[in-house]
């Protein structure tokens, strides 16, 4: 929810030209992939009851 929001609001960010709207884009490309691959990874109380001896 914090990517979406920086997504929608961009005016802190941006406020004496620190960061760019590329900046901007790029750093929530990045942390997407990072949340994706969050999302797709099993949680140890998932993994456990197939993978444990």
């Amino acid at each position: 929810m914090a990517l979406e929001h920086l997504d929608a609001d961009r005016g802190f960010p941006k406020t004496a030209g620190v960061f760019t709207d590329d900046v901007i884009d790029g750093c929530i490309e990045l942390r997407m992939k990072e949340v994706t691959r969050l999302r797709m990874s099993a949680h140890a109380v998932e993994f456990e009851p197939y993978y444990s001896l």
